[in-house]
């Protein structure tokens, strides 16, 4: 994986030399990483454009060569928990930390998660952030799902306010809630991502989007208990290609407008969509009492197998357990 807890970011796997890097990162890659009151977050205070001395790290990745008999007992016996500072994770903003790969579970321990009730991974205003590689994130969920879906459960990987962003070739499993954030972000792309968790774990969002413009979501596999892909308020210019889903609830606009508010959404085009047992298909939702507008909406090329209602729009949403909402 590319990146850790309170780590810098840098690519693992083999077709990412030193050189690839600098070219991907360019001169203006902010490396550092730094403590927040965020459990786990890397913030963007200072620039870093010494790149070669930031990515000479990488050549001590062979030094940690273990972690792979560690995975293999792993996956042979029992889950093994591994602090991070056994490896020299400082975090403080000045020190290059070393990798990790792997797996990177969640703590079943609630009572870890005091600080911040919504959040388990944040990255928080980080410019030409790349994050990738071969690595697994395990939101371990089914501590949260027996819960109710909303109260004080965990979004797995949120990147607020980040700016030319690419999030590639990664796992996102077992999410607490949603598994992959995209809020206030303005260039976006997403792809070769695959997203999954159980049928019946209540809103597990494969990918939320909400106050995004332009963000590219492409060859990605979404199953979950929840929308494959929500668009809500203030997102523009969504396109999403080659894209599975299912099992889940298809891929959604909204819900917009809830609670009388005003929401725009516009510009959101899917291009190549493969549905398979899904609740819906293609939706777009939004309150009674709410205002706004969806506009320049476009669905092409969507191929649906099992879908309970193929397409739906719903100008009277409610997801209230207690019974339908009232006019408003």
């Amino acid at each position: 994986m590319s990146f850790s807890s309170c780590y810098s970011i840098k690519f693992l796997d083999d077709d990412h030399n030193i050189n690839n890097l600098e070219e991907e990162f360019g001169n203006d890659f902010h490396f550092k990483a730094y403590p927040s009151n965020y459990f786990n977050t890397i913030l963007d205070h200072e620039k870093n454009n010494n790149m070669k001395k930031n990515l000479e790290i990488i050549s001590r990745f062979q030094r940690f060569k273990n972690l792979e008999k560690l995975d293999e007992e792993q996956n042979q016996a029992k889950v093994i928990t591994i602090s991070v500072d056994r490896f020299g994770a400082k975090g403080d903003g000045k020190i290059d930390d070393t990798n990790i790969y792997g797996t990177l579970l969640a703590s079943d321990d609630t009572s870890n998660y005091n600080k911040d009730s919504r959040h388990w991974l944040i990255f928080d205003s980080v410019q030409k952030l790349v994050v990738g590689g071969a690595g697994v994130i395990n939101g371990n969920g089914k501590i949260w799902w027996k819960n109710s879906c909303k109260i004080n459960k965990k979004l797995a990987l949120t990147f607020y306010k980040c700016n030319n962003l690419k999030v590639k070739d990664l796992k996102i499993e077992d999410a607490q809630q949603i598994h992959l954030l995209i809020e206030k972000c303005v260039v976006v792309e997403v792809s070769k991502l695959v997203v999954s968790s159980p049928e019946n774990s209540p809103n597990t969002d494969g990918i939320h989007i909400t106050n995004t413009q332009n963000i590219q979501i492409s060859d990605s596999t979404i199953a979950t208990g929840d929308d494959c892909i929500s668009i809500v308020d203030g997102s523009q210019k969504v396109l999403a290609t080659s894209i599975t889903c299912g099992p889940g609830h298809g891929i959604s606009i909204g819900s917009l407008g809830g609670g009388n508010s005003e929401a725009h959404v516009s510009d959101i085009h899917v291009n190549g969509a493969k549905l398979s047992g899904t609740t819906n298909g293609l939706r777009i939702k939004t309150w009674p009492g709410g205002f706004g507008s969806a506009s320049n909406i476009k669905f092409q090329n969507v191929v649906m197998n099992n879908v309970k209602n193929p397409i739906i729009i719903d100008q009277n949403y409610c997801d209230q357990a207690d019974g339908p909402c009232k006019a408003e």
